[in-house]
């Protein structure tokens, strides 16, 4: 959040630096679409790579120096994949976080159970998945993800504490809704 915040305020200044340049040298007008371009693509750096942390904290990488690696599954639970991927997993003993769709839950239930009992960690992946997720009111967003918290407490009786934003966009109004 602070990235956002402070590109903001140093977008702001070079804008008034701009007025004021304006005003005491008469400067040409694409002066003003190269500050506008400069901002447009600077939020849209922001928007689509998550690991930049612009809007949200995200967690990419770790400071540990041991040999370690996080392994995730989203848009799941699919009763296609799932159990091979739990199979495979359970095989080699190893431990994963599952980002699941609410409406993917209902029939998989018995999925998110052993996804559970096998000591994976759930995390929220929204209700919809919807591709305009991310241009979508606060109020509207804040719905879809506690009604996936929600299908995700039905069955675990756990609430999830980590989410990850459908297809990874983010902006102001997905930090706002997810805080």
């Amino acid at each position: 959040m602070y990235k956002h915040l402070h590109t903001r305020i140093v977008f702001g200044t070079a804008l008034l630096l701009l007025l004021y340049f304006d005003w005491r040298y008469d400067l040409p007008w694409f002066a003003y679409l190269l500050w506008y371009v400069a901002y447009l693509l600077t939020a849209f750096w922001g928007t689509y790579f998550m690991q930049l942390n612009y809007f949200l904290v995200s967690y990419c990488s770790s400071s540990r120096s041991s040999a370690q690696i996080a392994i995730t599954f989203d848009d799941g639970p699919m009763a296609d994949f799932t159990p091979a991927v739990l199979d495979l997993l359970q095989q080699q003993k190893v431990e994963a976080t599952f980002f699941l769709i609410g409406k993917n839950i209902h029939g998989n239930e018995s999925l998110v159970k052993r996804m559970v009992a096998e000591g994976h960690s759930i995390g929220n992946h929204s209700y919809e998945h919807g591709f305009w997720f991310s241009l979508q009111r606060k109020k509207i967003m804040n719905a879809d993800l506690e009604r996936c918290d929600n299908a995700i407490k039905q069955v675990t009786g756990l609430k999830p504490r980590m989410f990850r934003p459908p297809y990874g966009v983010t902006n102001p109004m997905v930090a706002k809704a997810v805080k």
